[in-house]
């Protein structure tokens, strides 16, 4: 037997329910049976939250120890470390690992990207995940240093969009327009991930962080053939006019509950395209659309990705 009340001694609700069946039929004082009740059902409050919860709670004090890669001959692992999000330290998560995958897929590097995780032999709470890679055969030798001189040599193609480039093109027919610069608060934005990729539609969207939802969301880019709508018909837009002699048309940040981002659409080539941004809810109307135009113009300028 254990000792009432040590960390050991699991607590039983029929206990708890017998000791207020015992005080109503004694008649104890009825500030004391308010007492008993109350901290029965606390107890029971408590029991019942970590029988609905047993596996957030479990999930949540595991902690990733070490990242490791095998596989890579050719291309470096700083290289790859910095196209995914999983770092020492961090709370361990299977959905975080899976969109590390994804991200290692998604540079079309590899003919085969698995992932495998282990308990630590060190430290109980700690998982040691292992990404295991096969390079392609054509691949040449990536180091960091020539993975930011492709960024350069793509027409000033921010470094972020290229994990992600190939595979929009690889099933889209639209011709991508991706942005040269960036705002510098949304420059800060290194992930990028696909929302959207057919024959006749792609999205990219750019995130602070892949793992906070809305809150690491920087900007999107997408582009759709065949739309069945036409960005003047849309409320609240004011016409711009952009590179090209391309007419724009966009709309400015609209907060409610929470802040919509600026937008702007234009059509070109039978395309609609549309540049979403997270500026400040602060900025002036003017200095939006002052934003979003000089992105939309480097983008067009730039052409087809």
């Amino acid at each position: 037997m254990y000792p009432r009340g040590s960390e050991k001694e699991p607590f039983r609700p029929g206990e708890c329910i017998l000791t207020l069946a015992i005080a109503a039929r004694r008649e104890v004082l009825p500030s004391l049976f308010k007492l008993v009740a109350s901290v029965c059902f606390s107890l029971l409050s408590v029991q019942a939250s970590r029988a609905q919860h047993p596996q957030e709670n479990s999930q949540s004090r595991y902690f990733i120890e070490r990242v490791e890669l095998i596989g890579n001959l050719r291309i470096e692992t700083e290289t790859l470390l910095a196209r995914i999000s999983s770092r020492p330290g961090d709370p361990y998560s299977v959905e975080a690992v899976r969109r590390d995958v994804q991200a290692l897929w998604s540079t079309q590097f590899f003919d085969d990207v698995r992932f495998e995780v282990e308990d630590s032999p060190d430290k109980p709470n700690g998982k040691i995940v292992m990404f295991s890679v096969k390079e392609k055969s054509d691949i040449a030798r990536i180091s960091p240093t020539d993975a930011a001189s492709r960024a350069k040599a793509d027409k000033s193609l921010p470094e972020a969009f290229i994990s992600v480039l190939h595979e929009v093109k690889d099933k889209s027919q639209v011709p991508v327009l991706l942005p040269s610069e960036l705002p510098e608060n949304i420059g800060r934005a290194k992930h990028a991930r696909v929302e959207e990729a057919t024959v006749n539609e792609y999205a990219i969207s750019l995130l602070y962080r892949l793992d906070t939802g809305d809150a690491g969301f920087a900007a999107s880019f997408s582009g759709e053939a065949r739309a069945n709508y036409s960005p003047q018909e849309l409320p609240n837009v004011s016409e711009v006019k952009l590179a090209h002699g391309i007419r724009g048309f966009f709309r400015s940040i609209s907060c409610g509950g929470s802040c919509a981002p600026a937008n702007l659409w234009w059509e070109d080539g039978g395309i609609l395209y549309q540049i979403q941004l997270r500026l400040s809810s602060r900025a002036s109307e003017q200095d939006q659309e002052k934003a979003i135009t000089a992105v939309a113009n480097s983008a067009i300028l730039a052409g087809p990705r």
